[in-house]
């Protein structure tokens, strides 16, 4: 549990035949730990976030398009995200578009609409999914730092295209796919 939960969990009954119950540091950003997937915004405003103040994020536990969809859509000022611990499950939308478990979904921060423009607050990004969808980050023209974990295995076409702040970016050896433009210029 989060190391400033700990105490709430040992006292609590529910937790009593349980013998170890540990603290765990996440670091300095917002941590919200995912049970239920499709409810980020509740989750944190439940937590008794305001959405529009949210700048650092770390998110352990389930996630899914529309809480990447929130994240793009609701939180004005999120600039450092870290994924490495979510778990992105499959969604279908209402449309039958369907969006692969463990997978940053196309678009999730990004678009390759040339009069659009990515999350422009967006500065660093941690990931740990498999799959990085097309698109997933570009355009985001303030993302400087990109941080990979040794799951990520595919980066696809455009991820991180036009995203002119990012200088240098370390490729773990579990990839074994770099799509086209993936960190490319879209214009």
């Amino acid at each position: 549990v989060l190391t400033e939960s700990l105490t709430a969990y040992q006292a609590d009954p529910v937790w009593s035949g349980f013998t170890n119950i540990t603290g765990m540091y996440l670091g300095d950003a917002d941590a919200v730990i995912m049970t239920e997937v499709g409810k980020l915004k509740e989750t944190l405003l439940a937590l008794g976030k305001n959405l529009a103040e949210v700048t650092d994020l770390k998110i352990v536990g389930v996630i899914d398009q529309r809480d990447f969809r929130m994240m793009k859509n609701e939180m004005p000022v999120l600039a450092n995200i870290d994924l490495s611990m979510a778990i992105v499950m499959q969604y279908t939308d209402e449309n039958s578009n369907v969006y692969p478990a463990n997978t940053i979904p196309q678009d999730a921060f990004g678009t390759i609409m040339p009069m659009d423009q990515g999350k422009a607050s967006i500065k660093s990004v941690i990931i740990g999914q498999e799959t990085i969808g097309n698109a997933a980050f570009a355009q985001c023209a303030n993302l400087e730092s990109v941080t990979f974990t040794n799951g990520v295995k595919v980066i696809n076409n455009t991820a991180f295209a036009a995203c002119p702040k990012i200088k240098n970016v370390s490729i773990p050896s579990s990839v074994h796919t770099i799509g086209q433009a993936a960190f490319g210029n879209l214009r």
